[in-house]
């Protein structure tokens, strides 16, 4: 219940806050991203039907995402010599962190409804 409870929690806080107004309430929004991760990964045991390996997949792509812009990877860009973080090659900072929150959020719609939907 609780880690189910943590990632809402932290949604609201790092959405409310932008980055730009007020870095600490949306850092510690920034607690949900891999909580929520953590949550979808261990749902999979619970869930008895075949959403249990969309929650994996989801989980696994937040858990992924999450890892990779709280580390920032550090890559050398091939045409141009330079090393560049991970984070901020392709997807960009704010790509990344929509690769954190929307397969959470698909997985959060998915599990709410196999929970009141479940008649066992």
């Amino acid at each position: 219940m609780i880690s189910n409870l943590i990632p809402g929690i932290g949604f609201f806080l790092a959405g409310a806050s932008p980055e730009n107004i007020n870095l600490i309430i949306h850092s510690i929004g920034t607690i949900g991203f891999p909580v929520g991760a953590i949550a979808a990964l261990l749902s999979y045991r619970m869930i008895r039907s075949p959403l249990r390996y969309l929650a994996l997949v989801l989980g696994a792509l937040s858990m992924g995402s999450t890892f990779i812009i709280f580390v920032g990877w550090r890559v050398v860009c091939g045409t141009c010599g330079y090393t560049v973080g991970l984070s901020q090659t392709g997807l960009g900072l704010g790509g990344w962190e929509s690769m954190i929150i929307y397969p959470l959020i698909i997985w959060l719609i998915g599990y709410g409804n196999y929970l009141m939907t479940a008649s066992e």
